[in-house]
């Protein structure tokens, strides 16, 4: 609870100005986001989980695009989703929690209509697609990068969480396994200990976790291929730029970099999950226009080689751009 109450103390005006701009949206424009099909669901399994009146003050903020503790009734409908939802504590506690993708990828079942919600929402499914959508692109790169330089390769995971993309590229082809090092790190204990137990159950030995700050590595010795998936999402395009900058420098000349990021369309297709997300964890993200991605690329000063989504590898979302740049 005091967690909720110190998040709703510590709300700023709305950084990302596509998410402002969906606020804004009059309400005959927001009401198609709460006659979707999971979202009806959800609000009927709050009214059988809760007697007290949780959907009229979410429907209020939501339609108005007040704070929700500012609505009559907000408060405590935030105080009761945050107590009953383990996904809205874990974001609280941890924005961008590995634990919580972690649940995601793995789809388990959680009691509690917020985290069925999240569990089942196009958002989640755009995460899953992603996490398909790196691991198959980066293993055709690494596959032929091996084949045509007849050389073994370093890989740098950034903010790897517990690197499922590189152990299932890894699992899936002994050629990887064989040639390629991979080196994941992230200042995160709990991935840390998850990675290495998904590693020692594959049986695989050429990815190893570093528990570290991805600005401030050192000396690991520059890399063939960099993976950043999950790190530019709540940043400014300022700061992402200059995070990209430094990442160049972990880099060999011409060593190639797979970044994504947040796309508008996750407003337009799911926007009532990231103003759940927003209003109950303040987690700050920033949707991007197809397109800004190449501008932080270039101006952090790498050759851009062209984006994907998602969608090109599995799936049905199209949430996520992701952009490979050459160093």
């Amino acid at each position: 609870m005091s967690d909720f109450l110190s998040c709703q103390e510590n709300k700023r005006m709305i950084s990302c100005p596509n998410l402002a701009a969906y606020y804004s949206l009059p309400i005959h424009q927001k009401e198609k986001y709460l006659f979707e099909e999971n979202v009806r669901l959800f609000f009927q399994e709050l009214v059988s989980f809760e007697s007290g009146d949780i959907v009229g003050p979410l429907k209020n903020a939501f339609w108005t695009g007040r704070p929700i503790d500012e609505v009559p009734g907000g408060l405590d409908a935030g105080l009761y989703l945050c107590s009953s939802s383990w996904f809205v504590k874990e974001l609280i506690r941890n924005p961008g929690s590995s634990s919580a993708l972690e649940k995601i990828y793995l789809q388990e079942r959680l009691s509690g209509a917020m985290d069925m919600y999240f569990r089942e929402a196009s958002s989640a499914r755009a995460l899953i697609n992603r996490l398909q959508a790196v691991i198959e692109n980066s293993k055709e790169y690494c596959l032929e990068y091996v084949r045509k330089t007849d050389r073994d390769m370093h890989l740098l995971n950034l903010g790897s969480g517990p690197g499922r993309d590189v152990i299932k590229m890894s699992e899936d082809e002994e050629l990887i396994r064989e040639r390629t090092t991979i080196d994941c790190v992230d200042i995160d204990q709990w991935a840390i200990d998850r990675g290495k137990e998904l590693v020692a159950k594959s049986g695989i030995d050429n990815v190893r976790f570093i528990q570290k700050d991805f600005r401030r590595l050192g000396h690991l010795g520059l890399s063939d291929y960099e993976l950043v998936i999950g790190i530019l999402c709540p940043l400014s395009h300022e700061n992402g730029v200059a995070l990209l900058r430094k990442f160049r420098k972990y880099l060999k000349p011409g060593a190639r970099i797979l970044a994504a990021c947040l796309l508008e369309e996750m407003l337009e297709k799911d926007f009532f999950t990231a103003w759940l997300i927003y209003e109950l964890t303040d987690w700050k993200l920033n949707f991007r226009r197809s397109g800004q991605l190449r501008k932080m690329f270039e101006e952090a000063g790498f050759v851009w080689l062209g984006s994907f989504t998602e969608k090109k590898y599995s799936g049905d979302t199209e949430m996520y751009e992701i952009g490979i740049g050459e160093a």
